[in-house]
């Protein structure tokens, strides 16, 4: 059963507060694995999407081509979203995650346990993780979970 209201979704045992910006769904599914969730839980997250909260991530980065040594840092910006469909984050952590790898792969990476959060070498570990076999399968059953063509049986 699902009951909606601006702050709260309840989809059986599984909460996503404050749906706005969706802070708690990460941790969630870091707690209760995607697969021991029900079907309905399952179909609810898919819908909805990957959760896309403002971060508080700031990386310094030394500039090596100046005389003086000096550094700049690096902000989060919402458009590092963009970066990849997959892409989405935790507010709670301040880190970048897999949205399939999180929902669908059954190893432990940094995508889907402990989060990324370095903005100096976020486009190329992007580029490195979706080009990765765990990914890979991750993304391919994100993409095919609602398609018609699919056979599910529902345990739960």
């Amino acid at each position: 059963m699902i009951y909606d209201s601006k702050y709260i979704i309840v989809v059986n045992s599984f909460h996503i507060n404050n749906m706005c910006n969706r802070s708690e769904v990460v941790n969630q599914l870091k707690q209760k694995c995607f697969s021991r969730l029900s079907f309905a839980e399952k179909k609810f997250l898919v819908e909805n999407g990957k959760p896309c909260p403002d971060l508080d991530i700031l990386t310094s980065v030394k500039i090596k081509k100046t005389t003086n040594n000096t550094s700049c840092t690096r902000h989060f910006r919402k458009e590092l979203y963009n970066i990849s469909d997959w892409l989405c984050g935790c507010e709670i952590s301040n880190k970048f995650f897999c949205w399939s790898c999180l929902l669908f792969s059954t190893k432990k990476t940094v995508w889907n346990n402990q989060g990324y959060d370095d903005l100096n070498h976020l486009n190329t570990t992007v580029k490195k993780h979706t080009e990765s076999e765990i990914h890979i399968g991750g993304y391919f059953k994100l993409k095919t979970f609602l398609s018609p063509s699919t056979t599910r049986i529902d345990t739960s």
